[in-house]
Formats: structure tokens, sequence, C-alpha cells
């Protein structure tokens, strides 16, 4: 599927958004830490956008993970490399299904 830059540009965002909802979702269930959650609900936002619109919305997931850990007020290079860390496990489960996974 062919997206003119604006219209990958707005699903990037909407992605962000919808990433960013479910890992408030996720961060209210932490009890020991502000950022340390026994569920992360994110991680299939991200998985389902991937499969579903390819590898050029792998933004969207490091604004919403970055976004949603500047929240819990670590320093801003932790939030950086949560969020490259959240945008690396939805790659590579990504990577693995299409490498024979299914």
């Amino acid at each position: 599927m062919k997206l003119s830059p604006l219209r990958l540009g707005a699903l990037i965002a909407f992605i962000a958004i919808v990433y960013f909802a479910a890992a408030e979702l996720g961060l209210s269930l932490a009890s020991a830490h502000t950022n340390v959650t026994p569920v992360w609900p994110p991680t299939g936002i991200a998985i389902a956008s991937l499969l579903i619109f390819g590898w050029r919305v792998w933004p969207a997931i490091f604004i919403g993970a970055l976004a949603a850990n500047l929240r819990t007020h670590v320093p801003i290079p932790t939030a950086c490399g949560i969020a490259f860390g959240n945008t690396l496990e939805g790659l590579l489960a990504i990577f693995l299904l299409n490498r024979g996974g299914r």
C-alpha cells in the first residue's frame, strides 16, 4: 500500500497516540516504580502496526514510547534508551515473523 507523505505522517501520528494511550494504561498498573509494570500492552500495538503497515511506521513506536517514558520522570537519555528498546522489540518480532515464524 503506497501512501503519500502526508498520509504516512498522519498514520504515524495516529499510531503514536494509540501506542501512548496503551502505554499509559500499562503504566497505570505499575506498583513498585512508575516505569516498571507487569503488563505492557503497547507491544501488541507495535507488532500489529508493523505487521499491517510495514517497517515504515517504526517512528510511531519510538515517538509513542518516548512520550510515555518522559512522563515517568526518568532522565531523557534513559527515556530514549527505553524507547529505542521498545521500538527494537517490535522490529525484531516482525523480522522473525517474516523470516518464517508464521
